[in-house]
């Protein structure tokens, strides 16, 4: 809401700029309700069509989106382009990249991709244990059939909730961890879940590698789906 402080744990030095300014969001639309679009409209301005999220496009959008360059580049000049500068984005932006080269420090040997996942699944063969650690949003959006939210790892609850949902197991457990959430060199949770499990001593554990994004590497590659909390 605008003129509300944005958050004490989350450094977001744009959106806590927006509500300082009273700038209010009341008419902004999405018909893809997933972290990635929203992010692409809030920081680009193109509907969801444009970036292949929504195939539909209407007259009137495309006739909206000849107006949005001017739009947007007046909107980035006057409203953003001081925040940009400031230390506290500067400082967010060094976390973002320090965090992409941490999560690539990931072994590859470490990584299983979604189709050898997917043909592990369809097998008769005896299934790891599948963990989501990412936002409890996009677990019920959409999941692997059979694999347990435990919660985002890259919080200090979500990292107690792992250690918890694997204090009683076999050090020698197959587990398969994973995110989506986000492009992978940009993912809190991955990591974290990583190195977490690592330090406990577990030795089977792989990172379900998803370059873009679970809806675009896992679901829209149409393998399976399950749905709800």
């Amino acid at each position: 809401m605008p003129g509300e402080p944005f958050s004490d744990s989350v450094v977001a030095p744009n959106l806590d700029a927006f509500r300082k300014a009273n700038f209010s969001m009341d008419r902004c639309t999405s018909n893809y309700p997933l972290c990635s679009p929203y992010r692409g409209i809030l920081m680009t301005g193109p509907w969801p069509f444009q970036n292949q999220h929504d195939a539909r496009s209407t007259p009137a959008q495309r006739q909206c989106d000849m107006k949005l360059p001017m739009l947007r580049a007046l909107f980035l000049s006057v409203v953003l382009a001081p925040y940009f500068a400031s230390p506290g984005c500067i400082a967010a932006q060094a976390h973002q990249s320090s965090s992409a080269a941490m999560t690539s420090n990931i072994p590859s040997t470490a990584l299983i991709q979604p189709v050898a996942l997917a043909k592990l699944l369809s097998s008769p063969e005896a299934k790891p244990l599948i963990l989501q650690i990412g936002s409890h949003v996009l677990y019920a959006e959409a999941h692997i059939p059979g694999s347990e939210y435990v919660g985002a790892a890259g919080t200090d609850a979500g990292l107690d909730a792992l250690r918890q949902r694997v204090k009683d197991l076999k050090k020698d457990t197959p587990l398969v961890i994973y995110c989506g959430c986000c492009p992978w060199g940009r993912c809190p949770n991955i990591r974290p879940a990583y190195q977490e499990l690592h330090s406990l001593g577990f030795t089977q554990v792989k990172v379900l590698y998803l370059a873009q994004d679970f809806g675009a590497d896992w679901v829209e590659k149409g393998y399976p789906v399950g749905r709800g909390r």
